[in-house]
């Protein structure tokens, strides 16, 4: 791939307990051991690691036609209601890959950031989740993700957070949820999508290319004793 643009911000970051805003939860609800055990793993990778992200962008003025989902759902914005029903840390036989998903999402609505849609089915049960941020959110995201997100400009929205809970899966209701806030977006103004797939993770990399998504960039994420380099690699049109 041509590299049209290259730039890397470097952190020093610090494992700091006290920071980790939902320590005391995680322990009330996902358990010690498996709370230990996360701990131990992010500590071992800001350490030393090495992980490449892809950067995904979606053309939102082209023409989409939005999935049939083999369920009737209701697309609305996230009730708290709906957090321990989709994320809930203590569901019994979760792995801690689900764990850490689960988290991930769980802190983004601690930080409050701008929107995070629900599809919900018929009994209003949460089935997936999906935030819709665009470039009024450049300082949170800025503050949550601690500068390693680039910052989004007018008519650019960031499609962030993606999780379907792991009873409704392999049912077309991401496709859905993410393509119906789109056909919102557009008509706010938007033009541009993009989303970050993590490179280990091939199915949601194929599954995003056959709906449309085009891959432009790398994000490389270096860690050495807890000090971060962010390398973003990207086309610019």
């Amino acid at each position: 791939m041509e590299l049209l643009y290259t730039r890397t911000t470097n952190k020093k970051e610090k494992f700091d307990l006290k920071s980790f805003k939902i320590l005391k939860y995680l322990l009330n609800t996902a358990g010690f051991p498996q709370t230990i055990i996360l701990i131990i793993t992010e500590m071992l990778r800001r350490t030393a690691s090495f992980e490449t992200v892809s950067i995904l962008q979606f053309d939102l003025t082209k023409n989409f036609e939005i999935p049939t989902p083999s369920m009737p759902l209701l697309i609305r914005e996230l009730d708290n209601k709906d957090v321990n029903l989709i994320l809930q840390l203590n569901e019994p036989g979760i792995n801690l890959n689900e764990l850490r998903a689960r988290i991930e999402r769980f802190l983004l609505i601690k930080a409050q950031i701008p929107t995070c849609y629900v599809a919900a089915n018929l009994d209003d049960e949460p089935c997936a989740i999906c935030w819709l941020i665009d470039h009024t959110s450049n300082e949170i995201l800025k503050s949550h993700y601690n500068g390693g997100i680039f910052e989004l400009k007018d008519k650019e929205i960031l499609c962030e957070g993606i999780y379907v809970h792991s009873a409704f899966r392999n049912k077309k209701l991401m496709q859905y949820l993410t393509f119906k806030i789109f056909e919102k977006a557009f008509k706010n103004g938007a033009q541009k999508a993009f989303a970050f797939v993590d490179n280990k993770n091939s199915l949601s990399l194929k599954g995003s290319k056959s709906i449309g998504w085009e891959k432009v960039g790398v994000k490389e994420v270096r860690w050495i004793l807890f000090n971060r380099s962010i390398t973003y690699k990207m086309h610019i049109p």
